[in-house]
């Protein structure tokens, strides 16, 4: 009962979808392994704390989506779908703190749209949300339990990974047809190769730099949520750094 206190949303999600308890699915020993890993307990902590601040609506669509990923491990990336809805979560968090207002998920329907939308004063807000994942090389070798090389730069297939994922989202964003004078949020969580994080400057400067020289992409906002360096080692889950760029101000750490 002390975890089902302190991780309300998870039982919430177990007990309303009747999760399987068996050997290789996403909560089996769930209150074990967390009794075994300080590093699991912290963070699934990390991931509560963002699906706690959901109000009940939200909370509702996200539970349901997050059950429907929960019930299907992919073969490199795992549950990594599951951890994707959290960061759904985050970016509704993001959008509360700006001052959003009427906050929703957009229910997709037969058509790709962003995930989020909502109101400041008279202006509409939409967002979608994006993960850059890991790359398949990278995730094979944590697999395997592989020792593999950390570089301090990021290679031309990540930057194309993120033009590819711009390109995607924006057209996502644009399903819903709102004018330019709504404001419209990329928001983006990369996963770097580099599990700990310890180039996590580096990388961002990189992308920084990606940004200022692209003339060429979508007159958006682009919100980046970035892990704190080493990271995936801490036993208290550090709060990840928000960056901002547009056009209009170009790059800034914001959070």
């Amino acid at each position: 009962m002390e975890y089902e206190k302190e991780f309300p949303r998870f039982f919430d999600l177990m007990r309303t979808y009747e999760f399987t308890t068996q050997p290789g699915s996403l909560f089996y020993e769930f209150e074990k392994s967390l009794e075994q890993s300080r590093l699991k307990l912290s963070f699934y902590r990390y991931l509560e704390a963002e699906l706690a601040q959901l109000d009940i609506t939200a909370w509702k669509h996200l539970k349901k989506k997050m059950s429907e990923a929960a019930v299907r491990k992919q073969d490199t990336h795992g549950w990594h779908q599951v951890i994707a809805c959290v960061h759904e979560a985050q970016a509704y968090n993001y959008l509360r703190r700006i001052g959003t207002e009427n906050i929703q998920f957009v229910k997709s329907g037969n058509f790709k749209s962003p995930d989020l939308r909502g109101t400041i004063g008279k202006k509409h807000i939409v967002c979608e949300c994006k993960t850059l994942n890991r790359s398949k090389k990278a995730l094979i070798a944590s697999q395997r339990s592989q020792v593999q090389a950390v570089s301090l730069n990021l290679d031309d297939a990540f930057m194309t990974k993120i033009r590819s994922v711009i390109e995607r989202g924006f057209l996502q964003i644009e399903a819903l047809g709102l004018n330019d004078e709504a404001m419209k949020i990329l928001y983006l969580v990369p996963n770097f190769d580099d599990m700990q994080h310890t180039y996590v400057d580096d990388y961002m400067k990189q992308i920084r730099d990606f940004f200022n020289a692209s003339d060429d992409l979508p007159h958006i906002d682009y919100v980046f949520d970035v892990k704190s360096e080493h990271f995936s080692i801490l036993e208290t889950f550090p709060r990840s750094r928000h960056y901002l760029f547009n056009r209009e101000n170009g790059w800034r750490q914001i959070e």
